[in-house]
């Protein structure tokens, strides 16, 4: 499947997702405080679902533009039993790309799609739709999810070393009920 075309399949599913009437079960909101230096300090990270696709939601303290995502980047990381699957997201020649890896036990990734899709309702917000089969091929019940946001010095009004952000449940992984 060509880039434009898994954009617009990307695109078109989260405009399904987001019309009035479109159902979304088991949604769950985790705040995040106002506590890391630029751009990329996450507010609060929304999960969902309806059927097969499953939804995430990242909104920002601040207003961003998505070129920041050329410096610095949004990790979701999932947790299905001792697998992991990392989504990257980045900007990367004028347009939005999420890439979808499993983690194998030494770090290394594998098995990567960009079957993932990627809009920007508004200027705080990321929004990302996948298909729950890229989590796990059999019917999967439940996931865990943890979402970091990087910058380094300089970028985009860090002015840290380093401005983390993590979005987890108390310290814990937060889980997805399917």
């Amino acid at each position: 499947m060509t880039t434009s075309l898994r954009l617009l399949v990307g695109t078109v599913t989260t405009l399904l997702l987001s019309l009035p009437g479109a159902a979304s079960a088991s949604t769950r909101t985790v705040t995040d405080a106002d506590d890391a230096t630029g751009r990329l300090d996450v507010a609060a990270a929304t999960h969902g679902h309806d059927g097969r696709l499953v939804e995430h939601t990242i909104r920002m303290q601040r207003r961003w533009p998505s070129t920041v995502l050329e410096e610095g980047g949004v990790t979701i990381v999932f947790r299905i039993g001792d697998r992991y699957r990392t989504l990257e997201i980045e900007h990367r020649r004028g347009e939005l790309v999420g890439e979808i890896c499993t983690e194998t036990p030494r770090g290394s990734l594998r098995s990567c799609t960009r079957d993932v899709g990627l809009a920007r309702p508004d200027r705080f917000t990321l929004q990302v739709t996948l298909a729950s089969r890229l989590l796990k091929k059999q019917p999967l019940s439940s996931y865990e999810w943890r979402i970091v946001t990087l910058l380094d010095n300089g970028e985009s009004g860090c002015t840290e070393t380093v401005c983390l952000d993590q979005v987890r449940d108390d310290d814990r992984w937060v889980r997805h009920r399917l």
